[in-house]
């Protein structure tokens, strides 16, 4: 029996190998599936997808054979992968001074036959072959050979989209595990940042209002006073950006319309400049409460921030469209310029410096309603007159009910 010599690249081969994590993994249907077709095909008892270990030749799938492995210097792959541009084959191994005393020939399985295509990657590397192995002498016609060839071809994808899947799943678990911790050191620094800013911002106040001093210091506690609130502000946005993807795990139930209206007319119920009017025949939607409030919220906030009028006039609109909701905000606000309006949902895009408070905007509030409707399966857009007001349209992709 003659034994090959080890390929040149040998070291590099293992690395190529190794860096695939296939080795001793669990069957797979694909696999099994190849090996099924190619014993078909050529008219073999057995075959195989075979990768050369060090000193092992270890089977991903191995069709009418038992067994996972065998030594290496035993195998009729060790030579195939000698050659990887080349099909390797033994018409009848009895008669082949390289393998008529081979254990496998003169035993069982009684190996008579083989024929191997190595698996190659990109880079060159034979890991091992698909082989078809008869216990009776045989040839394969050119149409076998080209099929042999191409069910090779489909086993090495195989294993280049398993190490491709392996390494995403890696990437995937690793983001998430940042954004995990993103998420925890933004909450910490927003809580740990606004709390000396509520003190800094307490401290001028009762400056301002207990102690008598002089104008320009009053002039200065002031300009302290609002760069603290524009820099709490700022922070509460950044937390609040941070936090839209979590308001999407909450699932959806069943939303009393009536209960929304008062709960939404509470929250903005501390003066009487704003008027706020459902329009809707619903009684219930089945959508993800938390998500739909911080929409509904952000997009009255912006009407009530940047309104020019003497009251503020919203109305929300609410119908079913068979397979999604459909809602409106209409407002009687200041209006957005035209050329403004495809950019009012960019991040860091604001149309005004300031709101109606004096506070800076960051267009913050407007991408995230946009973000979260995109993962609610809906999309939004607007129609606004300048001096007249905005009107902003969205829908969601309606959930089917539980039990239903």
């Amino acid at each position: 029996m003659q034994f090959p010599p080890m390929p040149a690249n040998e070291q590099e081969r293992l690395k190529e190998l190794y860096s695939y994590n296939i080795l001793d993994t669990i069957s797979e249907e694909d696999f099994d599936n190849i090996t099924e077709i190619a014993s078909q095909i050529c008219n073999t008892k057995i075959s195989q997808i075979t990768l050369a270990d060090s000193g092992r030749l270890w089977f991903k799938s191995s069709h009418g054979l038992p067994g996972s492995e065998v030594p290496r210097h035993l195998s009729f792959c060790t030579h195939a992968i000698n050659n990887p541009e080349e099909l390797f084959m033994v018409p009848d191994a009895r008669e082949d001074e390289r393998f008529a005393d081979n254990p496998f020939v003169t035993g069982e399985p009684h190996v008579v036959f083989y024929a191997g295509v190595p698996l190659v990657t990109e880079n060159g590397y034979a890991l091992g072959s698909l082989c078809v192995v008869h216990d009776q002498p045989s040839q394969l016609s050119d149409s076998q050979l080209k099929s042999l060839k191409a069910l090779s071809r489909q086993a090495m994808r195989l294993i280049e989209l398993r190490r491709n899947k392996i390494q995403l799943e890696g990437v995937t678990n690793r983001l998430n595990e940042k954004n995990k911790a993103l998420e925890k050191f933004v909450g910490t620094v927003a809580h740990d940042l606004r709390s000396p800013l509520n003190n800094i911002i307490g401290v001028a106040d009762l400056l301002t209002t207990a102690y008598e001093i002089e104008p320009d210091v009053v002039e200065l506690l002031q300009i302290v006073k609002g760069s603290s609130s524009k820099l709490k502000n700022l922070i509460s946005d950044l937390l609040e950006q941070s936090r839209s993807d979590k308001l999407l795990h909450e699932s959806a139930s069943n939303v009393s319309l009536d209960e929304l209206r008062t709960a939404i007319k509470d929250l903005f119920a501390c003066n009487d400049k704003r008027i706020i009017n459902f329009n809707t025949s619903l009684k219930y939607i089945h959508i993800n409460k938390i998500a739909l409030e911080q929409i509904l919220i952000n997009l009255i906030s912006n009407a009530i921030k940047y309104n020019d009028k003497a009251v503020a006039e919203i109305e929300i609109g609410i119908a079913d469209n068979n397979q999604e909701y459909a809602f409106y905000v209409k407002d009687n606000s200041k209006g957005i310029d035209h050329e403004f309006m495809e950019k009012v949902f960019n991040l860091f895009e604001a149309q005004e410096a300031n709101d109606n408070y004096g506070d800076k905007g960051y267009g913050m509030g407007l991408a995230i309603v946009q973000e979260l409707i995109s993962k609610m399966g809906g999309t939004i857009s607007l129609d606004s007159t300048v001096g007249v007001g905005t009107k902003f349209m969205f829908t969601t992709k309606k959930h089917a009910q539980s039990g239903s």
